[in-house]
């Protein structure tokens, strides 16, 4: 679900500080890893070829737990992110 919207970022004071993180962050292709975070956007590209939007309804893990949702510049766009037990 990374790929749903294209600025998420590391924050550089983090990396400056302590270097990369050592956790991998990776695609997620219906599989998560547990324990971990899953980060996705609500709403993806409805085709390559025009600038629509659509909800996301790739499935979750059932066991997933909303922690936050932080906004993009568009109002209806928003980052979740799910802690996965």
């Amino acid at each position: 679900m990374l790929t749903s919207c294209s600025s998420g970022k590391i924050d550089p004071r983090k990396y400056q500080q302590t270097g990369f993180p050592m956790d991998p962050v990776r695609l997620y292709e219906n599989n998560a890893p547990k324990p971990g975070l899953l980060l996705r956007c609500n709403y993806r590209w409805l085709s390559p070829t025009e600038a629509q939007w659509t909800l996301n309804v790739e499935p979750l893990p059932a066991d997933s737990v909303l922690l936050t949702r932080i906004p993009l510049l568009n109002s209806y766009l928003q980052y979740e992110v799910f802690k996965i037990p």
